[in-house]
């Protein structure tokens, strides 16, 4: 079986936990649970994550801020500010709806 470099791992992580929190709340996303939601060993979360907490905080990010290589406009372009902060928004709407949970 192939080693998923330390990034991808992160990324399933956070995923898992994301589902975990939807499914059951925020209180019930126990290092644990997310392990096991993503169907991993508990060693695995501690190399990746140095705690809960930091996990959560990518995970908060992961939902709130944009995926920047993803928008209809690149940033660092001579895109007015006000085409940028409408992608951004937009991409958020966009995420929002395909997964409300």
């Amino acid at each position: 079986m192939a080693r998923k470099p330390a990034e991808v791992r992160r990324k399933d992580l956070v995923e898992a936990g994301l589902r975990v929190i939807a499914r059951e709340g925020m209180h019930a996303a126990t290092v644990r649970a997310i392990v096991a939601e993503a169907d991993v060993p508990l060693a695995t979360f501690h190399y990746v994550f140095e705690s809960r907490d930091e996990m959560i905080g990518e995970a908060y990010a992961y939902v709130v801020l944009p995926r920047v290589g993803e928008l209809p406009i690149p940033f660092g372009t001579d895109s007015a500010p006000l085409e940028a902060v409408r992608a951004v928004l937009h991409d958020w709407i966009d995420r929002f709806v395909a997964h409300p949970e």
